[in-house]
């Protein structure tokens, strides 16, 4: 099966990406791990589940699971990315009006997913209406189905949810720049299913096309998306109500680059210490680095021995010595300078004196001149 697989998506790969208009994404991998959903995305590889893709081949080939699979992974990246600051951002609103971090979550992956996935078939053929027919689906799912349905035209299966699926069709998930409200207006619509799920003990069944978390982001990730939701924030509280409420994932994910965040190993994060530092990067001016050869302000003898002091170890001593070269080459200037500058000044003064001199006994001279009538 694993070899069936593997030669599955070499084949299918180019085909998907071609269709998307050949994004730059790796070449997908294949995951073991049963816990996760159908695929993932960290930065941008594409991690899918053998084991999901096992599940449902006896109702959907592996080939039509594998293409809507990377329909959906290729949709998020191009149009409702797998970013941080987008997730974030949407994860506020959503919980502005559900005030329940986990029902927050769902209700921001849920949108995402359906952003990414009309997109997807508003744009092109794609195999995903396919998978979502064939889909063991929990209570959420049927209601996003339900969605899917109305807003897609197709028959997906699913009975019930008209009423919701009527108020979720009205929302503009393709308009970017409505997506805050979108993603206001979709909650509060979800709102008694979240709580439906809560009440059943099924609200921690993971989402079937794989959910959204931090610790999918890079570190670098990471960083970007802080500085742009400082910037952003209306007042530092609006930021740290957020940074709280993933706190230990923040943590947890920028383990492996402590530089990232500031953050070293079993370091607490301080939200209000976090907001200003990358509030301030983003004012940070760019230093080009130039080497001391090619700069022009440094003579070749001192790029030569700042050279040798970095080599043996002894820069310290070695700006000691050019300090003292540099010392002594000026104070031998200077002598040269005042002992030439001494002859110079005296010739100088002689000139103005014997000017001086000329001015005040040439009239006493041409007096005496027409006083005897010469």
């Amino acid at each position: 099966m694993q070899s069936d697989l593997d030669a599955l998506l070499k084949k299918r790969w180019p085909s998907v990406r071609g269709r998307h208009l050949f994004p730059e994404l790796p070449y997908p991998r294949w995951t073991e791990e049963e816990e996760r959903g159908a695929l993932e995305m960290k930065g941008k590889q594409i991690s899918l589940s053998k084991e999901f893709v096992s599940e449902i081949s006896s109702m959907l080939h592996p080939s039509d699971t594998l293409e809507a699979l990377l329909d959906h992974a290729i949709s998020h990246y191009l149009y409702c990315p797998w970013d941080l600051s987008t997730h974030l951002k949407l994860y506020a609103e959503a919980k502005k009006v559900l005030k329940d971090k986990h029902m927050a979550q769902r209700a921001t992956d849920y949108f995402m997913d359906v952003v990414a996935d009309t997109y997807c078939v508003s744009q092109r053929e794609s195999g995903l209406p396919k998978l979502y027919r064939n889909l063991n689906r929990g209570i959420m799912d049927e209601a996003i189905h339900s969605l899917y349905q109305r807003i897609w035209g197709v028959d997906l299966g699913v009975e019930g949810y008209e009423d919701l699926a009527r108020t979720l069709s009205r929302l503009p998930y393709l308009d970017r720049s409505r997506w805050k409200e979108s993603v206001r207006r979709f909650a509060k619509a979800v709102k008694s299913i979240l709580e439906m799920e809560e009440r059943f003990g099924v609200s921690d069944k993971e989402n079937p096309m794989g959910s959204h978390n931090v610790q999918q982001y890079s570190p670098q990730e990471i960083d970007k998306s802080l500085k742009e939701l400082a910037l952003d924030a209306t007042n530092p509280e609006e930021f740290k109500d957020l940074i709280h409420d993933f706190e230990d994932e923040l943590i947890e994910a920028t383990q492996a680059s402590t530089g990232a965040m500031g953050l070293g190993p079993g370091q607490e994060l301080d939200a209000d210490t976090l907001y200003y530092m990358k509030l301030a990067e983003n004012y940070s001016l760019p230093i080009r680095k130039t080497p001391m050869e090619k700069s022009g302000f440094f003579a070749p003898m001192v790029v030569q021995m700042v050279s040798i002091g970095e080599e043996v170890g002894e820069l310290s001593e070695m700006f000691k010595k050019i300090n003292s070269f540099y010392q002594e080459y000026v104070e031998t200037f200077l002598g040269r300078f005042t002992s030439m500058f001494e002859p110079i000044m005296l010739v100088f003064m002689g000139v103005i004196i014997g000017i001086m001199i000329v001015g005040m006994f040439l009239p006493i001279f041409q007096i005496t001149q027409i006083g005897t009538g010469g």
